[in-house]
C-alpha cells in the first residue's frame, strides 16, 4: 500500500512539473498510460517523435520512486516486496524504450536516429543506476541468500537468481570508483555502437555505383533492372542504372549478373561498407568498441570480453563455444572447397579460365546446380512465396509442434503498412502473444546488425513487454 501511495504521489509530482513546461507533450502522450487496445499493442498512429523524451523522463522518475519504495520498505526482504516489486517497476519506461528500440531497428528515420542518440545515454544511466544501487542490491541479495528459508517455489527462485546474477554482471560488486568507470564505459559503448549501426545503414542504402551500358546487366531479373533504373533517376542520373548493397539487390546481382565486373563492383561495395571516406567510416568505431569491451570485461573480472559474453550461457568459456563452432566450420569449409572445384571445372568448360573468387561464388553455384542437378532457384521460387512460407511453413510447423495458431489482425496498430500483425493463441484458443512481421527491406530498416545496446531493464530481455503481449518486429532483409 505504501509503495502504491508513494508511486501515485511521485506521478502526481511529475504531472505538476510537466504541466508548466511540456503540457502539450504529456497530456495526451500515449506512453504515459497502459495502451487502450485489447492486447496492449503500441498505438503507432498516435505516437509522435515529441512523445518519447517526456515519457522517458517521466518513466525514470516513476521507476526511481518505485526503487526508493523497495529500499525504504522496513519489512524483511522477500520475493513479493523485492523481486516481484522490482520486476513490476518501470512500466512507463518499459513502454517507451520498447517502442524506441524496436523502431530504431525497423523504422530508423533521421528523426528516430536523433531521438535515440539523445535518449540512449539517459536510459543507459538509468539502468546503470539501478543495477549499481548498493541498497537495492542488498535487498536482492538478501532474498537470493535466503531463498530456501523464504519457501519460494522454483519459478520464484529462478527469477530471483536471474536478477541477482544480472546485478553482479552489471557491476553491483564493484567499488564506488570502479562503478563510476563502468558507467562511463557503458555510456561510451552505447554512443559508439549507435554510430556503428547508423553508418552501416547509411552506406548500404546511400553508397551506390552506376552502370551506363545496359549490356552489363545481362542475366539480371527484370525487376532488379527496373529498380536500378528508378534508383538512378532518383539520384539524378536518369537513363543509367544505380545499385546499392542491400540484400534485396546484392544477392540477385551476385547470383545472376553475367558481367564479372558488375559482380565484383557489388561485392566490393558490400565488403567495404562503412570503411571508406571520413564521415561514415567505422574503423575508429570498431577500435573503440574493442577497447571499451576489453576494459569492461577486465573491470568485471574477466580476461577478455569473449569470456564475459559467454559466461551466462551453457558453453561458459570461449574455447567451448569455439570448439562447437569448429565442429560445423571444418566440414563446411571442406564442402565449400569441393563446390568451388566444381565451379572451376564448369567455368573452364564454358570458356572462363579465371580463378573463381568470392564475387563469383553465388553466380557459379547457380550454374553448377542447374547443370549437375537440373536445379535452379528460379524453378522453385513460385513455391516459396513469402505468404506461403510464413503461413504454410513456419506457422504450420509451430502449430504441429506446439499447438499454437496465428490469427491475422488486419486492423491492429502498425508502424508501417507492410507490417502484418498476428494474434498468437494456444491449443485452447487462449491469447498468448502478439506477433508482428516486417520482412521487406527499406532504407530505414536495420540490415541485421544492432544499432545500439539497449539498457538491461529485466533479466533476459532488452525491454519488458506487457504481461499479455509480445511485440516482435522482424527486421530481416
Amino acid at each position: 500500500m505504501k509503495k502504491v501511495l508513494f508511486t501515485v504521489l511521485a506521478l502526481a509530482a511529475i504531472v505538476l512539473v510537466s504541466c508548466s513546461e511540456k503540457k502539450s507533450t504529456t497530456e495526451n502522450n500515449p506512453f504515459m498510460s497502459e495502451y487502450e487496445n485489447e492486447y496492449g499493442i503500441p498505438p503507432f498512429d498516435k505516437i509522435t517523435y515529441a512523445d518519447y523524451e517526456p515519457a522517458v523522463e517521466a518513466g525514470i522518475l516513476e521507476q526511481n520512486a518505485e526503487i526508493d519504495s523497495i529500499i525504504k520498505n522496513t519489512a524483511e526482504p522477500n520475493f513479493e516486496n523485492t523481486i516481484l516489486a522490482l520486476d513490476n517497476s518501470g512500466e512507463i519506461l518499459s513502454r517507451v524504450s520498447g517502442v524506441l528500440f524496436a523502431l530504431g531497428e525497423s523504422d530508423n528515420t533521421k528523426e528516430m536516429q536523433a531521438l535515440t542518440e539523445k535518449l540512449l545515454p539517459k536510459l543507459t544511466a538509468q539502468s546503470d543506476g539501478m543495477y549499481m544501487n548498493d541498497s537495492l542490491f542488498a535487498k536482492v541479495k538478501a532474498v537470493y541468500d535466503n531463498a530456501d528459508k523464504l519457501g519460494m517455489d522454483p519459478i520464484q527462485k529462478r527469477l530471483t537468481e536471474k536478477y541477482y546474477k544480472r546485478f553482479v554482471r552489471n557491476g553491483a560488486l564493484l567499488t564506488a570508483a570502479q562503478k563510476d568507470s563502468l558507467k562511463e564505459i557503458n555510456r561510451k559503448l552505447g554512443e559508439v555502437n549507435l554510430k556503428f549501426g547508423n553508418n552501416i545503414q547509411h552506406d548500404l542504402s546511400e553508397c551506390v555505383f552506376f552502370v551506363e551500358n545496359k549490356d552489363e546487366l545481362k542475366g539480371l531479373p527484370e525487376t532488379i533492372i527496373e529498380n536500378a533504373a528508378k534508383l538512378a533517376a532518383d539520384k539524378g542520373k536518369k537513363g543509367q542504372w544505380a545499385f546499392n548493397a542491400i540484400a534485396a539487390t546484392r544477392l540477385p546481382v551476385l547470383t545472376y549478373a553475367d558481367s564479372r565486373d558488375l559482380r565484383r563492383k557489388m561485392y566490393e561495395t558490400y565488403t567495404t561498407t562503412a570503411s571508406h571516406g571520413d564521415e561514415f567510416d567505422n574503423s575508429e568505431n570498431i577500435r573503440q568498441i574493442l577497447l571499451l569491451r576489453q576494459q569492461k570485461a577486465n573491470l568485471l573480472g574477466f580476461n577478455t570480453y569473449a569470456d564475459y559474453a559467454v559466461d551466462p550461457y551453457m558453453a561458459k568459456t570461449p574455447k567451448a563455444a569455439e570448439d562447437l563452432l569448429m565442429q560445423l566450420w571444418r566440414p563446411a569449409i571442406k564442402k565449400v572447397d569441393e563446390e568451388v572445384a566444381d565451379m572451376q571445372k564448369y567455368a573452364a568448360a564454358h570458356g572462363d579460365t579465371a580463378q573463381i573468387e568470392a564475387c563469383d561464388y553465388y553466380y557459379y553455384a547457380e550454374k553448377v546446380k542447374k547443370e549437375k542437378f537440373n536445379f535452379s532457384e528460379d524453378d522453385v521460387r513460385p513455391y516459396f512465396a513469402l505468404d506461403s512460407v510464413v503461413k504454410n511453413g513456419i506457422f504450420f510447423a509451430a502449430n504441429k509442434l506446439y499447438g499454437i495458431t496465428f490469427e491475422e489482425m488486419p486492423d491492429a496498430p502498425k508502424y508501417n503498412p507492410e507490417v502484418k500483425v498476428y494474434d498468437v493463441k494456444d491449443a485452447e484458443g487462449k491469447h498468448l502473444a502478439v506477433f508482428m512481421t516486417d520482412y521487406l527491406p527499406r532504407p530505414v530498416k536495420s540490415p541485421g546488425c544492432p544499432r545500439a545496446t539497449p539498457p538491461r531493464s529485466s533479466p533476459g530481455t532488452m525491454f519488458r513487454p506487457s504481461s499479455t503481449s509480445l511485440v516482435t518486429p522482424s527486421t530481416a532483409c
